[in-house]
């Protein structure tokens, strides 16, 4: 892993910003790496319910929606894993993400590919029937 510093950097540390964190493994794998004393890692998450863990992990815990949490705060990288799928507005979502990010800021999203026909997002498994019919029109349209 290669560790650069920005401009807006003023610790010399670079911040790096998890969404929807949960247990997340960032923190090993920057220990494994010895890229921790370089890194300054906040941890987002939508409920509290992994906030304990989270903050004997990482340097910052931040709970709540993203326009609640961020107030223009401004991270050098931004990346989420296995969370935009459950995501309902994910548009709204990703401009938030780039807002938060400095100029020449990196974000990066992994999530699965659910374009298998007769599968539901999580996050529409509580559309009614008529809304899921919708749904499978606008996707295949």
């Amino acid at each position: 892993i290669t560790i650069r510093q920005t401009e807006s950097d003023s610790l010399g540390k670079y911040d790096i910003l998890e969404v929807g964190a949960g247990r997340s493994g960032f923190g090993s794998f920057l220990e494994r790496n010895n890229c921790r004393n370089y890194i300054n890692w906040v941890t987002q998450d939508i409920t509290s319910s992994n906030q304990e863990w989270l903050e004997a992990q990482s340097d910052e815990v931040l709970i709540g929606e993203l326009d609640a949490v961020l107030l223009g705060r401004k991270f050098d990288c931004i990346f989420s894993t296995y969370v935009f799928e459950h995501i309902t507005q994910p548009s709204k979502h990703l401009d938030q993400l780039w807002r938060a990010l400095v100029p020449g800021g990196k974000l990066f999203i992994f999530c699965p590919r659910y374009d298998i026909p007769g599968y539901f997002l999580p996050s529409a498994r509580n559309f009614n029937f008529l809304e899921k019919i919708k749904m499978i029109y606008y996707i295949f349209n």
